[in-house]
């Protein structure tokens, strides 16, 4: 899964969390925390370094990305609305589907109980 759409599923279950988890309020705080690019490898101490790799201290190291994404809050509330509007949309359609297939595979058990309250 790509960190974008993780991101997108960790906003539903902040919101989520919200409305379902006592003692959990608004506004939902979101961050992407990312490996940062261009770090050296950890050596522990005692193991011998790879040929060629001197010492150099870490503030020398660029980062290619920053490494802590903070969303901005009103990105955060545009996603919660489209997160909710498709929720909106897909609902029903979901609901029918459930529907369905409990009817399907319950007619039968309950046509048979019937059938023995009245006989």
């Amino acid at each position: 899964m790509d960190c974008e759409f993780a991101s997108v599923i960790a906003i539903k279950v902040v919101e989520d969390a919200i409305e379902y988890v006592e003692g959990c309020g608004s506004p939902p705080r979101v961050a992407l925390i990312q490996t940062p690019v261009g770090v050296p490898p950890i050596v522990p101490p005692g193991e011998p370094r790879a040929p060629n790799f001197g010492y150099s201290p870490p503030h020398s190291y660029s980062y290619y990305t920053e490494p802590v994404v903070i969303f901005p809050q009103e990105k955060i509330g545009e996603i919660a609305k489209i997160i909710a509007s498709v929720e909106r949309q897909t609902k029903g359609a979901q609901n029918k589907k459930i529907h369905k297939a409990m009817r399907s595979e319950t007619d039968k058990l309950l046509k048979d109980l019937m059938k023995d309250l009245y006989e």
